[in-house]
């Protein structure tokens, strides 16, 4: 059996060899919702640290993927977050993919009334929309 852990900024910095040494791969949070710019370093919704991970992963031959945070309400915010994440795969090596980190921790999407049946909506549309990575 293979172990994995998530990671973003919340874990702060991190012993990336006593990771190499305890976990097989890192799934890397490369932010929260649907903000694209062209400079990911303005990003506002983007993870303070995980090009940091990622260097660090790369550095030490990690097996990594990446993970959004997703806050979509509708479809078209749902690609929007395809396309974000998109941006940072298409800079890095990622071996293992993307990965939508769709659960409601925070009830965002109950408050604005998204149910089951939206969010499996809006998650077909992402995978579609990535489905050539």
């Amino acid at each position: 059996m293979k172990r994995g852990i998530d990671i973003s900024k919340h874990q702060g910095n991190i012993n990336f060899d006593e990771i190499k040494q305890t976990y097989d791969f890192v799934i890397i949070r490369i932010g929260i919702g649907d903000d694209l710019s062209s400079d990911d370093s303005e990003c506002s919704q983007c993870d303070s640290m995980a090009q940091t991970y990622i260097n660090e992963c790369e550095a030490r031959d990690i097996p990594y993927g990446l993970y959004i945070y997703s806050y979509a309400t509708c479809v078209q915010e749902a690609l929007n977050e395809a396309a974000h994440i998109r941006e940072w795969y298409n800079k890095c090596n990622a071996k293992l993919g993307v990965w939508w980190d769709i659960e409601d921790a925070d009830n965002y999407k109950a408050n604005h009334g998204v149910d089951y049946h939206d969010t499996q909506s809006f998650a077909i549309a992402w995978l579609d929309a990535l489905s050539d990575i």
